[in-house]
């Protein structure tokens, strides 16, 4: 179970990135942080930790685990915050993660993101009433006559909207 606390929400297109932050900044001007450790729910161990304990830049280790998110991560120090990066998000990626930030003198902080992974639908169809597949051009038809087009869409997940314009004037949304 993850500490208590704020939850950051984060959204991400299957397919792109997600940023998860972290701040890694110490309290203190003569602290700084010594490792970060990063955790998702239902995992019991790290699946990413990155490892500053040595003297030197070079001494500066990463590691992800492979199942979890291999090398499709990396942590992200210039951010504000500092964030984990997730490239070509999946949706098995979605989850709540828990950042832990080891400092040399100051307690440990933890810090929580939700990421939701919106998988997009299909291009939509729009129909006319007989049933025909319409791409591009509507009719045509005579001054006055009634217009009957069906969009539809297949997959995706999250509620998607419609927009109803006319004239490119936004109508109504649905």
């Amino acid at each position: 179970m993850f500490a208590a606390g704020p939850v950051h929400e984060v959204e991400a297109m299957q397919g792109s990135r997600a940023e998860l932050p972290c701040d890694v900044a110490p309290v203190e001007q003569a602290d700084r942080f010594v490792l970060v450790l990063w955790y998702k729910d239902g995992i019991g161990t790290p699946i990413y930790s990155h490892d500053s304990r040595g003297t030197s830049k070079a001494a500066v280790r990463d590691w992800a685990d492979t199942e979890a998110l291999g090398d499709r991560v990396y942590f992200d120090l210039d951010a504000s915050p500092s964030a984990l990066v997730v490239r070509h998000v999946r949706r098995g990626d979605e989850g709540l993660y828990r950042c832990r930030v080891d400092f040399k003198k100051s307690p440990t902080r933890n810090a929580r993101s939700n990421l939701k992974v919106i998988i997009p639908p299909e291009p939509p169809t729009v129909r006319q009433k007989d049933g025909r597949e319409v791409w591009t051009v509507v009719g045509p038809y005579n001054e006055g006559d009634s217009l009957d087009l069906t969009c539809s869409v297949r997959g995706g997940e999250r509620r998607s909207k419609l927009n109803k314009m006319q004239n490119q004037d936004h109508i109504t949304s649905l």
